[in-house]
């Protein structure tokens, strides 16, 4: 009977409602082949384009240069 409530509780909650909107947004888009992409206007995906390029150059610099990712730098 509990966990019936605990269900319950959870289907009515912000987090469930929120995740339950995201999976039919993606059951649409798979439907009709849309990507995310094409529901983004072109600067937006330009600059997150040019966001990961810079991460992957920074990415590539750490490891050819044997840096770490995170954390101090030892010697």
């Amino acid at each position: 009977m509990s966990s019936e409530k605990g269900f319950k509780k959870h289907s009515e909650s912000s987090s469930h409602i929120k995740a339950m909107v995201m999976w039919t947004e993606r059951d649409r888009r798979k439907e009709t082949g849309a990507s995310i992409s094409t529901l983004l206007n072109d600067t937006v995906l330009e600059r997150n384009r040019k966001y990961m390029r810079i991460v992957a150059e920074i990415i590539i610099f750490l490891a050819v240069n044997e840096l770490p990712y995170r954390g101090e730098y030892l010697i």
